[in-house]
């Protein structure tokens, strides 16, 4: 077994290795959560839904960056979305380059007849979690996305 330098870091003592874990413990959790409810719709899609649910008719660039997501996969799932009649995309009046994107009224369904069991099933999730724990943890996590994007 080779040894480790005596200045390594462990993956257990890492923040990002616990950030990573939790993110895709509950990216699974949510798609499990969704498809016992019947709906076959990822995490992503589920913030696509609410985003454009919140405010209708973004561009695809805008939703990108509300999302962090990189344009192909954007640009896919969206694609995949329209092809499920969950959203559609329109071009935009004012500018022939862009596609304005929309909830379609099963879209507008679907996230409403989620929405309410996510609720729900976050309460259970966060059970053992004060509000000020789930206030600290958003606001220590928002300063690391900060710290992020002022060094990028």
């Amino acid at each position: 077994m080779a040894k480790q330098p005596r200045n390594a870091v462990r993956l257990e003592d890492s923040f990002a290795y616990h950030i990573y874990r939790c993110a895709r413990l509950l990216r699974y959790r949510f798609t499990h959560f969704a498809s016992g409810l019947g709906a076959e719709v990822s995490q992503e899609q589920f913030f696509i839904l609410h985003r454009l649910r919140e405010k209708p008719g973004q561009s695809q660039i805008e939703l990108g960056d509300a999302l962090f997501s990189d344009r192909p996969n954007l640009t896919r799932m969206i694609a995949t979305m329209e092809r499920n009649g969950w959203l559609k995309r329109e071009g935009d009046p004012a500018d022939a380059r862009k596609l304005r994107v929309s909830l379609t009224a099963q879209g507008t369904q679907l996230i409403g007849r989620i929405e309410a069991a996510v609720l729900e099933e976050r309460k259970r999730l966060f059970a053992k979690l004060t509000k000020s724990d789930l206030a600290e943890l958003v606001r220590i996590i928002s300063q690391i996305e900060t710290n992020i994007s002022v060094d990028s």
